[in-house]
C-alpha cells in the first residue's frame, strides 16, 4: 500500500462529516468515483453527501445514488471534511468557494493536478480514478455491493473508451472483472452509457460530421458546433464529449479537436489523440489539462478567433 493511499485511509476514518465533490462538466468516472466515495463512507458509519457542480447528463442518471445528488445552493448539512475526485480543486465550478478552507482529501488520476492543497492521492497511472476508489475500497476491507460496483465500472468504462483507448491496462481490465462478480452489467452499463441517446444528440451529431476539416497532412482533423444550435436542442453539453471519437476515427488521423461554443462567449475545446502527440501538453499550453490521449480547455473569444489559433498549436506538435 502506498504511503499516499495509507494517508487517504487515516484522514476518512478520521472526519465524521462530509461533502464529496468533482469537476464541473461532470462525466461517469467523476461521478461513479464520488458515488463509490459515498458508498464507503457510509459504511465506514460517516455522514456523507455528494455534490454535483452543474447539471447531471441524461445518460449518467441511471447511476444508483444519482437521485441523491445535492445543488450547491441546497447544501443544508454540515459538512467538516471534503474530497474531492477526479479533479483539482479550481475545477469544481461554484462548489470551490464552499470548500477551499475545508480539510481536503484529493483523489486523481490526471497528470495536470501536480499540485494543490490538503490530502493527495494522484496516480497518472491508473487508467480512471475509479480504479484508485476501488484500491481505497479494498484497502479499507469492503468489496463493493452491486450498487457500487457499478459505479465503479461505470467509472472504468467511460474514461477507456469502453475498454478501448491506450490507458486501458491489465489492473483495468482485472479490477472490471472482479466488478462483474460484485453485480456490475457490462451490457447493461454500456446501453446506458452509449446507446440511449436523445435525437437531438442526433441532429448535432449530423453537424459535426457534415463540417468536419482536415489538414492538407491528413493528420489534424477538426469540427465545430456552435452555442447557438447547441442551445435550440436543449441538450447538456456533456452529453456531447464522445463526438470528438468520431473525427479519431478517421484514418491517418492523429490529433482530433472538436470545437464547442457557448453563449457566454466561450469556447469549449475537446482534444484528441491517437498514438504520439501528448495533448494533455497541448491544453496545459491553452490553461486547461488531462491525459496524453484526451484533454481540454475552455477558451473565451469566438469561435473564429479560437479555432486558427488551437489549430496552429496541434499542427505545430505534429
Amino acid at each position: 500500500m502506498s504511503p499516499a493511499l495509507e494517508r487517504v485511509i487515516t484522514a476518512l476514518r478520521d472526519g465524521d462529516r462530509w461533502l464529496i465533490t468533482g469537476h464541473a462538466h461532470i462525466d461517469g468516472d467523476c461521478l461513479g468515483s464520488m458515488l463509490a466515495v459515498e458508498w464507503l463512507l457510509a459504511k465506514l458509519g460517516k455522514k456523507a453527501f455528494c455534490v454535483a457542480p452543474d447539471e447531471l447528463p441524461r445518460c449518467l442518471t441511471f447511476l444508483p445514488g444519482a437521485d441523491r445528488l445535492v445543488k450547491v445552493d441546497e447544501i443544508a448539512e454540515p459538512f467538516e471534511r471534503v474530497v474531492v475526485v477526479d479533479s483539482e480543486l479550481e475545477r469544481t465550478g461554484p462548489v470551490y468557494d464552499l470548500i477551499k478552507d475545508k480539510v481536503i482529501v484529493n483523489i486523481d488520476h490526471h497528470q495536470s493536478n501536480v499540485h494543490g492543497p490538503g490530502i493527495r492521492w494522484v496516480d497518472p497511472s491508473a487508467a480512471a480514478t475509479g480504479e484508485l476508489i476501488f484500491h481505497l475500497i479494498e484497502g479499507m476491507g469492503f468489496d463493493p455491493d452491486e450498487d457500487c460496483a457499478t459505479c465503479l465500472y461505470t467509472a472504468l468504462m467511460s474514461d477507456t473508451g469502453g475498454f478501448r483507448f491506450s490507458n486501458t491496462s491489465a489492473d483495468t481490465l482485472a479490477i472490471a472483472s472482479r466488478l462483474v462478480q460484485q453485480g456490475a452489467s457490462p451490457a447493461g452499463i454500456a446501453e446506458a452509457l452509449y446507446e440511449e441517446r436523445p435525437f437531438p444528440y442526433f441532429i448535432l451529431l449530423g453537424h459535426v460530421l457534415s463540417s468536419i476539416s482536415l489538414d492538407p497532412s491528413g493528420r489534424l482533423a477538426w469540427s465545430v458546433l456552435p452555442g447557438e444550435l447547441i442551445a435550440s436542442q436543449a441538450i447538456h453539453p456533456a452529453d456531447l464529449d464522445g463526438f470528438v471519437h468520431y473525427l479519431r476515427m478517421i484514418k491517418g488521423v492523429e490529433i482530433a479537436i472538436l470545437f464547442q461554443g457557448t453563449l457566454e462567449g466561450e469556447v469549449k475545446v475537446s482534444l484528441r489523440s491517437r498514438k504520439t502527440v501528448n495533448v494533455a501538453d497541448l491544453a496545459a499550453k491553452l490553461g486547461g489539462g488531462g491525459h496524453p490521449r484526451a484533454a481540454g480547455c475552455t477558451l473565451s473569444g469566438s469561435l473564429d478567433e479560437i479555432i486558427p489559433k488551437v489549430t496552429a498549436l496541434a499542427l505545430s506538435s505534429l
